[in-house]
């Protein structure tokens, strides 16, 4: 349950406000306009609470399968952003462009993702004793 716990609040700091933060970053890059509506923040903070939660029960049964810290912060972040990006195929949220903002716009989430992955497991792995 702590692991989830823990999963849930790096999601909402790291997957919620970091990535917020990096869309206004990018609309504000690319000269669109930026959106910081209290709105548009809420619901980015929900959903990386939604997906937050998800990683740590996905870390749960990673960390049964490895030992290696890092590896399954890593392992974890991926299957978060490969499970998100089908997701949003799916659902015809995510439109692949031939823009070079598109790639860097998927290298940057594909980074955070990354980042949610090891620094959630590294909080789990500081607070297992």
């Amino acid at each position: 349950m702590k692991i989830v716990l823990i999963g849930t609040l790096s999601g909402v700091v790291i997957l919620g406000l970091l990535t917020r933060l990096a869309m206004a970053m990018i609309a504000l890059f690319t000269n669109n306009p930026v959106n910081l509506s209290i709105q548009s923040i809420v619901e980015v903070t929900v959903a990386g609470a939604i997906v937050g939660a998800i990683g740590g029960i996905f870390l749960v049964g990673i960390r049964v399968l490895l030992s290696a810290g890092i590896v399954r912060g890593i392992i974890l972040g991926f299957l978060l952003f490969s499970g998100s990006l089908v997701i949003g195929l799916i659902a015809g949220r995510v439109a692949f462009g031939e823009q070079p903002i598109t790639f860097i716009t998927f290298a940057f989430l594909g980074m955070v993702f990354l980042f949610y992955g090891i620094v959630t497991e590294w909080m789990v792995d500081r607070n297992s004793y």
